[in-house]
């Protein structure tokens, strides 16, 4: 079973607050006291040098028992001036309490080393600790007699207070622990909501001011990776509807140029078997079926070859040779290939040229192609009667070209699908839908911004090329 956060957190806090307690008894226990008779141990120690230099100056006597007063009070214990054979010739006591008697002779001989010793002797209410010393002093020696029943009384009241202390600790251990473990685990259990929700607008943080610290940051990443997985889905999504779109078109593709290379392989079987048959009655029909058939050839090879223009161009085979050439040029010759076919609709053409000639480097044969591909789709998509309108623009290193027809609007959802393989906007209208996907390619390979905007009462092509 999974502990939670607050669990946790709870458990960390009570185990450092026992592990503090832990320490702190130990040092208490154990080197409290070995500590306390160090620092006593010193200050007997810096007692005594004072003591021999005051026997040194001033000899035995009123001088040195004043100091040696002093030091006793200051210690709490007994100092003892002997001479060389052991009597006992000034001594200075505190009134503490519990005098220390008489020590063992093996102690007395132990001290007279000049080290530090302790012994245990018996006082009026039970067992008396103390710690002692003996240090020459030429022919004289300090006694030093300092108890240290006061520090055992200390450790067991200290005792008694850390027990009590060991349970308020605890229990403020524990409140801080719960505090602390809601402030943290609160923010990570809205967020895990707010995630767990089915939000149709989305994931949304769940405060109303975000955390200025890890839990924030988390928040705010995983807000933006959300956001990025919803983009990518969007975007997957709309692959895939552009795939079935294009699948479909594909299908419809299929069915069109079967019905429309249907119908001109009918007519040149009927008008074959025709000739052949001799059923023409005059010369003059049989040049009028040779015409019909000629003309329908001419379409079907048009059809074919758009066919493998675009897959060259999908494979990447695709390849333009690019010179030096006059597009004003170009343009007008574009347009005078299309004056009578727009002459049988009764569409008016405009021409808008500058006055000098505009060089480009570019692929003549392939941007005759584009320029008949949009001239082609302008005057299919014109009214009768109505108006074509196209227009070279120099600006600085650029060379624009427009060509506008009037007609109906593209809708906004339908301009980036007007550049793909199989795409007819009507299907009532004739071609194949190929004409600007293959547009779009050569201007692809010629580096060219393009593209397509509604205009009054009309639709108006562009596209760029770089000049000299």
């Amino acid at each position: 079973m999974k502990a939670s956060i607050s669990k946790r957190l709870n458990l960390m806090f009570i185990l450092f607050a026992l592990l503090i307690l832990g320490l702190v008894w130990s040092a208490q226990n154990f080197f409290l006291e070995p500590y306390y008779i160090s620092q006593k141990t010193r200050q007997i120690e810096r007692s005594q040098q004072s003591l021999l230099n005051s026997l040194q100056e001033y000899g035995p006597g009123g001088v040195l028992q004043q100091e040696m007063e002093g030091m006793a009070e200051q210690l709490h214990g007994r100092i003892v001036l002997l001479s060389g054979d052991g009597q006992v010739l000034q001594q200075a006591d505190d009134e503490t309490p519990g005098r220390g008697g008489r020590m063992p002779q093996s102690m007395m001989r132990q001290m007279e080393t000049g080290r530090t010793a302790t012994h245990q002797t018996q006082g009026q209410s039970g067992p008396l600790n103390y710690l002692t010393l003996m240090s020459p002093a030429g022919d004289y020696r300090f006694f030093f007699q300092v108890p240290l029943q006061p520090m055992e009384e200390v450790l067991s009241i200290a005792a008694q207070f850390n027990l009590m202390l060991a349970g308020l600790a605890l229990i403020m251990a524990l409140a801080l622990s719960l505090r602390f473990s809601r402030s943290v685990t609160k923010p990570l259990i809205q967020l895990n909501q707010a995630v767990q929700q089915k939000n149709p607008q989305g994931f949304r943080l769940p405060w109303n001011k975000v955390p200025e610290d890890e839990i924030g940051q988390l928040g705010q990443s995983f807000q933006e990776l959300t956001h990025q997985l919803e983009e990518t889905i969007n975007a997957l999504q709309l692959e895939l509807d552009k795939e079935k779109s294009l699948e479909r078109l594909r299908k419809q593709f299929v069915a069109r140029v079967s019905h429309e290379l249907q119908t001109p392989i009918t007519l040149i079987q009927g008008y074959a078997e025709a000739l052949e048959d001799n059923v023409a009655p005059t010369e003059e029909d049989r040049q009028e079926y040779l015409k019909t058939i000629q003309e329908e050839t001419r379409q079907m090879s048009h059809m074919v070859k758009d066919l493998l223009d675009l897959e060259q161009l999908e494979s990447g085979v695709f390849r333009v040779e690019k010179e030096s050439l006059d597009l004003k040029e170009l343009l007008q010759d574009a347009l005078d290939h299309f004056s009578l076919l727009c002459g049988e609709k009764d569409i008016t053409t405009e021409i808008v040229l500058p006055e000098d000639k505009v060089m480009i480097a570019g692929d003549p044969r392939r941007l005759e192609q584009v320029m008949n591909n949009l001239l082609k789709n302008a005057v299919s998509h014109s009214p009768k009667g109505g108006k074509i309108r196209l227009s070279l623009e120099e600006k600085a290193d650029q060379a624009m070209v427009k060509v506008y027809n009037q007609g109906d609007p593209i809708p906004e959802d339908k301009k980036a699908l007007i550049w793909e393989s199989f795409y007819r906007g009507d299907d009532t209208r004739s071609g194949t839908g190929l004409g600007l996907a293959i547009v779009k390619g050569v201007l692809d390979l010629h580096s060219s911004e393009y593209g397509v905007e509604n205009r009054e009462e009309g639709v108006e092509f562009y596209f760029t090329l770089p000049c000299f």
